[in-house]
């Protein structure tokens, strides 16, 4: 009994001190779970306050930053201003200077230094000038022919004693002439000063006369009434004019000016990317100056500057903006020379038929108006419109036309004009003696003249002329021969001139030729042309980029200055407001681009030891291809090339054209060219198209975009190039750009 009541007691002091022992361990736990926790939130909140001090140190170093860099900037872009305005500054000083000098040299005392005889020299040939100015017949062969001398006697002997060109003392006289009847006879228009001077329109007046003086004749003359009346006003009430809104109306009116004269003279130098850019800028300005006849010339400039560019659209609208006001004018010659400008716009847009009505409008005004210049020349115009649809005997009348009126009226350099124009339609018509009785009478011409350029041209369509007559079918070996020995002088002074001018396109051409000329005559000079032709063409596409490319940077160097600046003005005050946004946008991109660009160098290193390897056996192909051919085939691939690359360059390539060149039908040349490349037409030409655009690719600079290797590659938009890019290489033109 004793013993059952001490286990049971035994049971229960177990069993309390159990629940003892676990009520002290969970109150233990307990306090020691609230310990730990305060622990870890007194943790948690320093690593948070860590961060956000981390946070805002790192926001603050890049806020000074960002300070820092926009005042640099400001400082930057005050230094370019002062630039600017220093280069500004020079430049009106020089104008200055050279009118200056330029007044000078036709002044009182530079005569009195001048021998007797020079003395009579100057007085025949002003007096020659005054006579064509009035007879509207300026022509520097007319008056070295009245004073006994050759064209280049008489150049060398004015330049000698004034230090200027025939043409520019002929436009110094004509615009004192200019300035004397603006100044002292008030009832003239500006127009009828115009033909005074011997000029044919206004808009070739007026450009001349603010290249000379500064300021067109329409301000000149404001100026000359503002003058008389702020004289009256002063003397009638003592008024002072507001100087502050004069001077800020001045400075408009003369930025205007400026931007006009430039985007003029970059026209005539032929730089029409400049003048477009220029031009664009001054149009707006001078609307708000209400300046018509300038808006309208301006008009003028853009729609033949864009045509230039193959923005046929846009040249559309500012053509036909211009005529517009041409139209409210009632000028017929205006109206006559807008409506041919537009259509020359419409045949260099492939719409020949089009274009034709624009042309003959203008010449049915030009005979309603009886000038002949333009007469001539919308005949002309004509003529080439012809000839692009095939109507060569339209064609013909429309150029014998113009032949005869320039005969008539002496203008033998136009004449010379007129007549390449006939020998490209008798070319055309097959006649090809006739077309080289033609350019046997301008080529002493252009010899005598000293014209390389023109004399280049001229030999090397004699040449290839006589070379197509010698592949004539049922042309005997004798006759062939002949021709071919005929051929070559023709191509090797082509050649030489080409050389010496520095004109490597001409000099391919010619080099061709020549090579087709020697094959049977000299095979060892035939082959050593070919290989010179070989070196120019792999040569050509690399050094016209760079050198274009030189160019533009030069002339644009201002411009893009003050474009930047004006857009680092506008977006400073956006910068420094989302400028705390950026931060945090930044490290997002900037993980998401690390993350890219690994991605990419994987995807790259893969395409590129696939690329290679594509190459390496397509170039091996190639090279085992071209050691089996013969000469007929070398011959037929190396004219091929010269086809395809002459229509890239005109953004024109068409293989039926193509085969029709090479006097083949299309599906023999298909047949032919498979047999000995193993590619179909389309493919060789993809192909020498991306070899060049490899090439262009290599030796590109930062300023080079893929837009323009495309276009140089033939192509009219970045998308079919990339594409094209991408199938040949396995790699976008961008990729490999960065692998490089």
């Amino acid at each position: 009994m004793d013993s059952d009541s001490a286990r049971r007691e035994l049971v229960r002091s177990d069993r309390l001190k159990d629940s003892l022992y676990n009520k002290a361990f969970g109150e233990a736990q307990t306090k020691y779970n609230a310990e730990l926790g305060n622990d870890q939130l007194q943790e948690e909140t320093r690593l948070v306050s860590r961060s956000r001090i981390y946070i805002i140190i790192i926001c603050t170093v890049l806020l000074a930053a960002a300070v820092v860099l926009v005042v640099r900037q400001r400082r930057l872009i005050a230094l370019q201003k002062r630039r600017l305005s220093e280069e500004t500054k020079t430049l009106e000083e020089l104008k200055l200077h050279y009118e200056h000098q330029q007044q000078d040299s036709t002044g009182n005392d530079a005569a009195s230094e001048l021998s007797e005889q020079d003395k009579q020299f100057l007085s025949k040939t002003m007096t020659i000038i005054d006579n064509q100015i009035e007879s509207n017949s300026v022509n520097v062969d007319d008056i070295a022919s009245a004073l006994a001398m050759s064209t280049s006697q008489f150049r060398r002997r004015l330049s000698a004693i004034t230090g200027e060109t025939p043409q520019n003392y002929i436009t110094n006289i004509r615009m004192q002439k200019a300035r004397y009847l603006l100044d002292n006879t008030p009832d003239m228009t500006i127009l009828d000063v115009a033909k005074c001077c011997g000029y044919d329109g206004q808009s070739s007046f007026t450009r001349a006369f603010k290249r000379f003086f500064g300021v067109t004749p329409s301000d000149y003359l404001a100026k000359l009434i503002l003058t008389l009346i702020l004289f009256t006003a002063s003397i009638a009430v003592g008024a002072a004019p507001d100087n502050k809104s004069q001077g800020k109306q001045a400075v408009n009116r003369q930025e205007a000016m400026r931007l006009y004269e430039a985007s003029g003279s970059y026209y005539e130098e032929q730089l029409y990317d400049s003048a477009v850019i220029v031009g664009e800028q001054a149009l707006p300005m001078l609307r708000q100056l209400g300046m018509t006849d300038e808006v309208a010339d301006e008009l003028s400039i853009l729609a033949v500057c864009t045509s230039r560019q193959s923005d046929y659209q846009k040249a559309l609208r500012y053509a036909k903006e211009c005529n517009a006001m041409d139209r409210a004018s009632g000028d017929k010659e205006m109206i006559s020379s807008s409506l041919n400008t537009i259509g020359a716009i419409y045949v260099d847009a492939k719409q020949p038929q089009e274009g034709l009505k624009y042309i003959l409008e203008a010449l049915q005004l030009a005979e309603e108006i009886n000038h002949r210049a333009r007469i001539a020349m919308y005949c002309g115009a004509a003529a080439e419109t012809e000839l692009s649809m095939s109507h060569f005997d339209a064609a013909l009348r429309y150029i014998e036309r113009a032949i005869r009126l320039e005969r008539e009226d002496g203008r033998q350099m136009k004449l010379r004009v007129r007549l390449a124009q006939k020998a490209a339609i008798l070319l055309g018509m097959k006649q090809h003696q006739e077309a080289l009785a033609i350019f046997d009478s301008i080529i002493p011409y252009f010899r005598h003249e000293g014209n390389r350029q023109s004399l280049a041209i001229s030999l090397n369509k004699v040449g290839h002329t006589l070379l197509s007559m010698s592949r004539e079918q049922g042309c005997a070996d004798a006759e062939k021969r002949r021709l071919e020995r005929q051929a070559v002088p023709y191509l090797r002074e082509a050649v030489s001139l080409c050389h010496e001018m520095g004109n490597p396109y001409n000099e391919m051409h010619a080099r061709d030729g020549l090579y087709q000329a020697l094959w049977t005559i000299s095979p060892d000079s035939a082959r050593l042309e070919l290989e010179r032709f070989d070196l120019l063409k792999d040569s050509l596409y690399n050094n016209g980029a760079a050198d274009l490319l030189a160019r533009y940077n030069a002339e644009f160097g201002n411009t893009r200055l003050t474009e930047e600046n004006t857009s680092v003005h506008r977006s400073r005050t956006i910068i420094l407001i989302v400028c705390l946004a950026l931060l945090a946008v930044a490290v997002t991109l900037v993980v998401m681009l690390r993350r890219r660009s690994a991605l990419q160098r994987r995807r790259l290193s893969e395409v590129t030891m696939t690329l290679d390897e594509l190459r390496q056996r397509y170039e091996n192909e190639r090279a085992d291809r071209q050691q089996e051919l013969s000469a007929r085939d070398k011959d037929f691939l190396s004219r091929t090339m010269v086809i395809i690359a002459e229509q890239i360059e005109n953004n024109s390539v068409n293989v039926d054209a193509l085969a029709s060149q090479m006097a083949m039908s299309t599906t023999q040349f298909r047949n032919r060219l498979k047999a000995i490349t193993g590619e179909t037409p389309q493919a060789y030409i993809t192909n020498i198209r991306m070899q060049k655009a490899r090439q262009l690719l290599d030796n590109s600079t930062p300023q080079t975009t893929i837009l323009d290797i495309a276009l140089s590659c033939g192509y009219e938009d970045q998308g079919a190039f990339t594409r094209a890019f991408k199938r040949f290489y396995g790699v976008t033109p961008t990729d490999y750009l960065s692998r490089n």
